[in-house]
């Protein structure tokens, strides 16, 4: 796999020459960089550094990713919880050609838990796609590995589309117990759970 190192710069700093702030900025950024990604070299991992001046850096993320054709875009998620319906949500809706993964905590040395957010009562062929390619992911990143719990988390709202755990379970291939249904907003219950069976991880995926 080849790995880049995307930083994207910008000052709100008055000066009067505009055009040497922004070379210095992104001269001085960029040797921080080379500094982080020195230890990663050392280790045989070569990553390769981009450095780029944008005031958006939404846009300028998506932009990189197109260009790299990465298919997956590694960030840290928001530090404050509210963020996610801002910044970072925004982001999950803006970046369209690659798969997300926010991560806001150290990754554990050994994953014990992964819990899947998957909508069985929206059958269309976008939100089956989408089901289909979390529950891919899962597997994926579970593997072979029995030690390593799947769970899933399948909110609904009205009393009519209520799912029985037992035919979640069967489908997934995983026991009932982490077979979870709740009703409420996912927003909501996705967190409810993930916090509940202290999951390592956390896919899903959104639409919009």
């Amino acid at each position: 796999s080849e790995i880049s190192a995307y930083l994207c710069v910008h000052s709100t700093t008055k000066c009067n020459d505009a055009q040497s702030l922004r070379d210095v900025e992104v001269r001085r950024q960029s040797l921080w960089l080379d500094q982080i990604l020195a230890g990663f070299s050392a280790d045989g991992i070569p990553i390769k550094p981009i450095v780029e001046w944008n005031e958006k850096w939404r846009e300028a993320i998506c932009s990189a990713a197109k260009k790299a054709k990465a298919h997956l875009v590694v960030k840290r998620a928001s530090v404050h919880p509210e963020s996610l319906a801002n910044s970072d949500r925004q982001l999950i809706r803006t970046l369209q050609k690659s798969a997300l993964l926010l991560v806001k905590n150290d990754p554990v040395a050994e994953m014990k838990k992964i819990l899947i957010a998957v909508d069985f009562n929206a059958m269309d062929a976008v939100h089956k796609t989408l089901n289909d390619a979390i529950m891919a992911l899962g597997n994926r990143v579970r593997g072979g590995n029995s030690d390593i719990e799947l769970h899933s988390i399948s909110a609904y709202g009205e009393s009519d589309q209520f799912l029985h755990a037992p035919d979640v379970a069967k489908i997934l291939d995983i026991t009932r117990s982490q077979a979870h249904i709740r009703q409420g907003k996912a927003a909501e219950v996705i967190p409810e759970i993930a916090n509940k069976i202290h999951a390592d991880l956390v896919i899903l995926g959104n639409v919009g």
